[in-house]
């Protein structure tokens, strides 16, 4: 449904953050650097020899080639590809068969091959010299170690690989003369799910001094190049030319790809006049960013997690290797851009998680927000934590539990599921991608130790723990810096004080104030700059409130939500800009403001009350049982029961200002002392095994005239059972009684006031948080009459049992703080 537009995020102009350093460097994942992220290749192409030209060498110039094996093999590089024009080819009946050329070609790259390094070629147009269009000969030679996924009449010639976290695909355009198969190629690119995206094949999109190439039919070069700008891929190898030029080509959707000309590797040098696409009317179609002719050389590329490098090393002897060209570009890391997108269609799903069954919901934007996903996964005390950890541009269903154990949903696998554990008690899930190679990392924080740990998927999954933060901060994902890494961050709502460590320059401590008390963080990219800005909502009145990296901090804000929503904030319509999205459980509504719309508003309902949103922000998780007599259970007040007890209340008001799980249980038993409070509560423990208990109980004790000491015993006894099971207990002080018309309870009050000093005495020997119940309600000038049910005389009022709500408050938010529970 459409509502009118809302201007949101109007710009403060002249805001501006500043960055505060703290500590300088403070070592995180440096402790445990990435190697295993960073890997190469080499391309080589046109190695052949000149027939009777070079007597020596007529076939392949093994010279050439031999020294490159040599420099490819000390560079490391994990495979090569080969961009054609291996051999001469037959020339004339009187010429050395293929097979012979293509010994000699193999023989001369012995260096490669021994190291077990793979090799990938294309044919060249000498390929087909002597050779039918199908390729026997060439088949015969490399078919064996090529795969073989192309087109029916293309196999081996065409295909595609991929290693680690780049795609290849090799390009056969002798098949079909100077194109190639590109109904083939468009499906792969569609079903690739690596983040690099390398493609090579012999002929030049764009002339420069053969002008047998693929522009000689424009429209299918065209589409060749547009499928490759659509799917991200930034470099195109080839050859025919014997030089090295790098140049910047346009495609017509309005982008532009590296055309990058290998063929320096032995073959006999050709000049160039510098205009490109003279002979098809093009010559504004590229521009030259780097020429070398007349030196033998190749190309090394490095990949380091979503960062590419590009050198050519050329030698004028054949022995030392210098590079001549670089050039370098760094993807923006999916898995920290598009959040929650479960269909991997660029937006983010609406989800939901409702914890005490497990039960998901995920509407798929590409199936117009219909129901496209519904596991049960997770239980009461799982957290939800997905994240695309399979890299295949979707995102994963995850939870992880209070005791370290994940289960992951891997789209890439049809959803099944794997388990992990991270060895952690009372740790939240703080998913993301550490390392920069695309994968989401499973990560928690745990609050009580201030202890992050990930597991990185880059370096097989290997354990990184520090120890970082400070009293009140909740835990953040986000990328700030724009390296594609996550910076682990903190924020404090009390102070307002942003911290993080950022990845990109050596992991240095900084800070900001933005914020503060009712101010809940919402990091969150929303100007499209690769770079997470901060950003914080208003729980009262749903103001949003942005300073945006891209201009200079300067600030955005615009009210969007109320005190019964909570933020979600996601790219829902892909523009590359998160948008500002509230749900409201108890209203089962979103609604959203779509920045590709000019922040127009549109809503929808879905879910239940018990459902929350899922979303990539910290979540608290707390399951507390409320122990003790008929005020636990709610005796009068409105319901005289649970449904108005402060149980229920307490349980509500958490909901409001915390984001998470938060479950009452309550065990208030009418009547009860705490004798028989204390034969039932083994057995309370045992069915609700809860993360805290509220345990306020006595009120009758003293009705009863039961000893001092014996109700002491039985509140110890019970508190004492309670840390055994590694239970935190609140104690609170036995609320006052009073007397009226209809009773006399000041024997009872008497007792009560008497009595509550040993609370205190209590909470000290187990070192455990005091609820002041009895000293807030009696600080309530006229509480006798305005905060007590009157006919009983020995229970709070509706307005009474929110003071004894608030009285538990502050102790529970205390714990949650501290990560106590």
């Amino acid at each position: 449904m459409v509502v009118n537009a809302i201007p949101l995020f109007s710009r403060k102009r002249g805001a501006k953050l500043g960055l505060q350093v703290l500590v300088g460097l403070a070592v995180f994942l440096l402790a445990n650097p990435a190697p295993a992220g960073v890997w190469r290749f080499a391309v080589i192409g046109d190695t052949r020899g000149d027939n009777t030209n070079t007597p020596s060498a007529p076939w392949v110039n093994t010279d050439v080639l031999a020294a490159q094996a040599t420099a490819i093999t000390n560079d490391q590089a994990e495979l090569v590809l080969v961009t054609g024009d291996l051999i001469y080819g037959v020339a004339s009946s009187n010429d050395t068969n293929l097979a012979t050329q293509y010994a000699v070609w193999t023989n001369a790259l012995a260096p490669v091959y021994a190291a077990g390094i793979p090799v990938y070629p294309v044919r060249g147009n000498h390929e087909t010299y002597g050779d039918d269009t199908t390729g026997t000969a060439y088949l015969a030679a490399f078919s064996n170690s090529l795969p073989v996924n192309g087109p029916t009449d293309e196999l081996g010639l065409t295909y595609s690989f991929t290693h680690k976290n780049a795609f290849f695909a090799a390009l056969d355009q002798y098949r079909n003369a100077h194109q190639v198969n590109q109904d083939w190629l468009t499906n792969q690119l569609a079903l690739n799910t690596k983040p690099h995206v390398f493609t090579f094949g012999h002929e030049p999109a764009v002339q420069m001094y053969h002008s047998d190439i693929l522009a000689q039919n424009p429209a299918a070069r065209d589409a060749f190049l547009n499928s490759l700008h659509a799917a991200g891929s930034r470099l195109y190898f080839c050859g025919h030319d014997h030089f090295y030029n790098h140049a910047i080509v346009s495609t017509t959707n309005g982008g532009t790809i590296r055309q990058v000309v290998v063929g320096s590797g032995g073959a006999p040098f050709y000049d160039w006049d510098g205009a490109y696409g003279a002979d098809f009317g093009e010559t504004n179609m590229a521009v030259k960013v780097r020429h070398i002719g007349f030196t033998n050389g190749y190309c090394l590329v490095t990949v380091s997690n979503l960062v590419v490098t590009l050198e050519w090393k050329g030698s004028a002897n054949l022995t030392t290797w210098q590079t001549f060209d670089t050039y370098q570009y760094s993807l923006t890391n999916r898995s920290m851009q598009r959040v929650n997108d479960y269909d991997g269609d660029s937006k983010a799903d609406p989800a939901i998680y409702e914890e005490a069954a497990g039960n998901w919901t995920v509407l798929f934007s590409s199936l117009n927000y219909t129901s496209g996903l519904q596991p049960v996964l997770g239980s009461t005390g799982w957290r939800p934590a997905p994240g695309d950890y399979d890299g295949d541009g979707k995102t994963d269903p995850a939870v992880m539990s209070k005791t370290g154990t994940w289960w992951i949903m891997l789209s890439g696998s049809a959803h099944t599921i794997a388990a992990t554990n991270l060895s952690v008690t009372n740790a939240g899930p703080v998913c993301a991608d550490y390392d920069g190679d695309g994968l989401t990392d499973p990560a928690y924080y745990r609050k009580a130790s201030r202890t992050w740990g990930v597991l990185l998927s880059d370096s097989s999954y290997q354990a990184v723990t520090v120890t970082w933060g400070a009293s009140n901060f909740i835990p953040l994902v986000a990328d700030f810096d724009g390296d594609g890494k996550a910076d682990p961050s903190l924020y404090d709502e009390s102070s307002g004080e942003w911290r993080t460590l950022l990845s990109g320059s050596g992991y240095l401590d900084v800070s900001a104030t933005f914020g503060g008390p009712g101010y809940e963080a919402v990091p969150a990219d929303f100007d499209n700059d690769a770079r997470t800005d901060l950003c914080i909502y208003n729980k009262t009145n749903g103001l949003w409130q942005a300073l945006l990296s891209a201009s200079g901090y300067a600030a955005a804000s615009g009210a969007w939500g109320s005190a019964a929503y909570k933020p979600v904030p996601g790219d829902y319509d892909g523009d590359g800009r998160a948008d500002p999205m509230v749900h409201a459980a108890t209203l089962t509504n979103w609604m959203v403001m779509l920045s590709g719309s000019g922040y127009q508003g549109a809503e929808m309902f879905f879910g239940g009350t018990n459902d929350a949103a899922v979303k990539p922000l910290w979540r608290e998780d707390l399951v507390f049982l409320a122990f003790g007599d008929s005020i636990t259970y709610g005796g009068g007040s409105s319901n005289d029961g649970p449904a108005t007890g402060y149980p229920k209340l307490l349980e509500d008001k958490l909901k409001q200002y915390f984001d998470g799980y938060f479950l009452s249980i309550n065990r208030g038993n009418p009547g009860e002392d705490t004798y028989d409070g204390f034969e039932r509560f083994v057995e309370t423990l045992d069915t609700t095994d809860p993360d805290l208990i509220l345990l306020m109980e006595g009120t009758n004790d003293h009705f009863y005239g039961n000893p001092f000491d014996e109700i002491e015993e039985n509140l110890r006894n019970m508190v004492s059972t309670a840390l055994a099971r590694g239970i935190p207990v609140i104690i609170a002080t036995i609320p006052p009684v009073i007397s009226n018309n209809y009773r006399d309870r000041s024997e009872q009050a008497a007792r009560i006031a008497a009595f509550n000093p040993r609370i205190y005495s209590i909470a000290s020997d187990f070192n455990i948080r005091v609820a002041p119940v009895y000293e807030a309600i009696t600080a309530v000038p006229g509480w006798e009459s305005s905060l007590m049910d009157q006919p009983s005389a020995n229970h709070p009022n509706d307005a009474g049992y929110a003071v004894v709500r608030d009285a538990f408050y502050a102790p529970v938010t205390t714990g949650l703080n501290s990560g106590e529970y």
